[in-house]
């Protein structure tokens, strides 16, 4: 019970203030009227996709991580998370500039044409899908890292890297530069600034561990 929960509690806290701080987003989001939050609420679900690929690679990570130190394997596990890393870094590239090419078709399923706001609500999204579904493999890469040192069992280490790194940066963000800038592309520019920071800082606590 007490591995279980030292494995789990973290990494259910950490979704839970990612969810946070993706709030505070939303609220500075909201200030854009109801065609910016019609257009990234639809640029969301169709993100959701590519955003999948990595949540599970991460977890197939700490599968076979765990599995390899279990049984004395160190030189499989460097094997998992390079194999890891050229998957998601090649299937997140792809994916995410598929949906950025096709992205005025595809949210336009999403998308009302209530008081001629259609093209509005696209373009809006179109702005999220290119600064945050584009370069969404760098969030697959500090899945990556983070499922490493899950593998690895240190569960609260990479708890305490994401959330210093994807919602301090990102808080510290929305504060300065984008308090000054005020705009949406000011402030989805700091999905892949905060990614990059916490997937350096999770690899580098992997090998530190490791």
């Amino acid at each position: 019970l007490v591995q279980v929960l030292d494995l789990g509690l973290p990494a259910g806290l950490q979704a839970s203030l990612l969810s946070i701080s993706n709030m505070f987003v939303q609220r500075y989001i909201n200030a854009f009227g109801s065609s910016a939050m019609a257009g990234i609420g639809a640029a969301k679900k169709i993100d959701k996709f590519v955003g999948l690929v990595g949540q599970s690679l991460g977890q197939a990570t700490a599968t076979f991580v765990s599995q390899n130190l279990g049984a004395q394997q160190p030189k499989r596990i460097m094997r998992v998370m390079t194999i890891c890393l050229v998957v998601v870094s090649g299937v997140g590239l792809v994916l995410g500039n598929l949906v950025y090419v096709f992205g005025h078709s595809l949210l336009g399923i999403y998308a009302s044409n209530e008081e001629g706001m259609r093209e509005a609500i696209i373009a809006v999204g179109l702005t999220r899908m290119k600064y945050v579904g584009r370069p969404y493999f760098i969030c697959g890469l500090m899945e990556i890292g983070c499922g490493g040192m899950r593998g690895l069992g240190r569960s609260w280490v990479p708890t305490t890297v994401s959330l210093v790194g994807a919602c301090g940066i990102r808080l510290m963000w929305i504060f300065t530069i984008f308090r000054q800038m005020g705009t949406l592309d000011s402030l989805y520019v700091s999905y892949p600034i905060s990614w990059g920071v916490t997937f350096a800082a999770h690899m580098l606590c992997f090998f530190i561990v490791f």
